[in-house]
């Protein structure tokens, strides 16, 4: 196993946990968004609110769940690749107990 250098995949150094699709696509929650690794390209997708992410899981039905600092939604891709995020924040009732706290689980 090789350890891959924040050079190459140009983001944040700290990776938290990992997801990988039925396509084979590798998520990573990266401290400046999620990360994904087509086996060939990485791409960083900021949140809006730019927080980092802690924990990324994928339903069965191939959406991807993040949390982070203070947010969680998920993220779904188009059959042409283009990623599109919806924050599920807004649903909790007490947002003051939400700001200042990180999201390290997701289940689906």
């Amino acid at each position: 196993m090789s350890n891959i250098i924040k050079l190459k995949y140009k983001a944040g150094n700290q990776n938290w946990g990992l997801a990988v699709s039925d396509a084979g696509i590798i998520y990573s929650a990266n401290t400046e968004g999620l990360l994904s690794y087509d086996g060939q390209e990485w791409q960083l997708h900021r949140m809006k609110n730019n927080a980092g992410l802690r924990s990324v899981n994928i339903d069965p039905s191939g959406r991807i769940f993040v949390g982070g600092a203070g947010e969680f939604g998920y993220w779904t891709r188009s059959d042409y690749g283009k990623m599109t995020y919806t924050s599920l924040t807004g649903l909790v009732k007490d947002k003051q107990a939400l700001k200042n706290d990180e999201i390290w689980e997701n289940y689906t």
